[in-house]
């Protein structure tokens, strides 16, 4: 029987985010969620070439420092109000140094020895010298459902209509779930949105 490999079961990564490092021009960090038990991974990295284009086989691994992170995850979930109880998840940190400047990797994250693999997405370094870039700041995001965050991924879909030249990156100030001690709410915030974050 072939094995399922899901979000849900904590298999495959969740509430997946990148930022920036120390210099932005040369590092990149990554932070992941999986079941407590997945003890081990990584992130899968390759530059791309100027069309987009990439060569998977061709990738980098960088293995993560995975820990285990306690939290809440609700019981009884009626919306702004929930009945929680305690879960512990695996957290995974990366953080990738020595890239070059102004270019696009071609990313994925997961287990290697079980092949475990998010989708593949895409960051771009900062520049070496400044130059114009255009930046979304989306705050007050919250919600209690996972149909609200559906939609404001689809208002992010469409940003390449407004951006002319995309967005660089994105800056999140915070106050985007209802209730902060409602795990589902992060993982429908993050999951639905994993190409931006």
């Amino acid at each position: 029987r072939p094995e399922i490999v899901t979000v849900e079961n904590g298999k495959m990564p969740s509430m997946l985010t990148t930022n920036f490092g120390a210099d932005p021009a040369t590092v990149h960090n990554f932070t992941y969620f999986t079941d407590r038990r997945i003890t081990k991974g990584g992130i899968q990295y390759v530059e791309t070439q100027k069309d987009g284009t990439y060569n998977k086989d061709a990738a980098s691994y960088r293995l993560a420092r995975t820990e285990v992170y306690g939290t809440t995850k609700p019981l009884i979930d009626l919306g702004i109000w929930c009945q929680s109880g305690y879960v512990e998840l695996g957290r995974h940190t990366i953080s990738i140094p020595n890239l070059k400047p102004d270019t696009t990797y071609a990313y994925r994250a997961g287990d290697k020895d079980n092949n475990y693999w998010t989708d593949w997405y895409t960051f771009t370094t900062a520049p070496k010298e400044a130059k114009d870039f255009d930046v979304l700041i989306g705050s007050d995001l919250q919600s209690s459902t996972k149909y609200a965050y559906e939609r404001i991924s689809k208002i992010y879909d469409s940003l390449g209509d407004v951006f002319e030249n995309n967005i660089a990156f994105m800056i999140n100030p915070g106050d985007s779930v209802d209730n902060g001690r409602n795990l589902s709410q992060y993982e429908w915030w993050l999951n639905t949105g994993a190409k931006f974050y």
